[in-house]
């Protein structure tokens, strides 16, 4: 028999065909996703900072958000507002993380944003109250 004629060995195809089925059922099953909950115990003075820090995008958020809504009734160009502009204003803000209070201002950005792409989708953003989830 010709070494280029000669068929493989029964243990070549199975082999063969087992790695083919766990190639072709890993393509069918979906990735396992993973998620860890960590617990954390904040100090006292970590407590203060978050509670700050929340309280300080709450303001800015209202704070955004009244400008922006006076110039949409009043049928004006919406201005883009900055956290920095508050700073000037109310010193308290410079305690806090400015990237938090840059976050509400992308935040807000896109509730203005996605409301005007789809109104009936999405309305618009609303002020935020302490007690609000």
């Amino acid at each position: 028999m010709d070494e280029w004629t000669a068929q493989p060995s029964t243990v070549e195809i199975t082999a063969t065909i087992s790695t083919n089925l766990v190639y072709l059922h890993s393509m069918r099953c979906k990735p396992t996703l993973k998620a860890y909950k960590y617990r954390i115990y904040p100090t006292d003075a970590q407590m203060v900072l978050f509670v700050k820090t929340l309280g300080c995008c709450r303001f800015v958020w209202n704070k955004m958000l009244e400008k922006k809504l006076q110039a949409y009734k009043k049928k004006e160009c919406i201005p883009g507002v900055t956290p920095a502009e508050y700073k000037k204003e109310f010193p308290f803000l410079k305690e806090v993380d400015c990237f938090a209070l840059v976050a509400v201002q992308n935040h807000i950005e896109n509730a203005f944003r996605n409301h005007f792409k789809n109104r009936k989708q999405f309305k618009l953003p609303k002020f935020k109250k302490k007690r609000d989830k």
